[in-house]
């Protein structure tokens, strides 16, 4: 099965987010967060850069106190956590 049909069904479902994120919270991998149709390389490499970039952005953070809103699978979170005094994550997905 290739990307395009293994995520068409999502498309199906953009009227009812909460149907939507629950489907695609069934999809293994950052494949369940990143743009539908992505490989797993490409979410990674995508990730990777993200938290380059964000960590570079933010700098010196170890006496700071961190609240993550929209957390999802996490993929800041260990990142943060590594950094900052403290964090709190949140995210309202399952």
């Amino acid at each position: 099965m290739n990307e395009a049909s293994r995520f068409g069904y999502l498309f199906d479902l953009a009227g009812n987010p909460k149907a939507l994120w629950d489907a695609r919270a069934e999809i293994p991998g950052f494949g369940s967060v990143m743009s539908l149709g992505k490989t797993e390389e490409t979410c990674k490499e995508e990730t990777e850069r993200s938290r380059t970039h964000l960590y570079s952005e933010l700098g010196n953070i170890s006496d700071k106190k961190v609240l993550e809103i929209g957390t999802g699978i996490g993929r800041f979170t260990n990142g943060l956590s590594e950094r900052a005094l403290s964090v709190v994550s949140v995210d309202i997905s399952r």
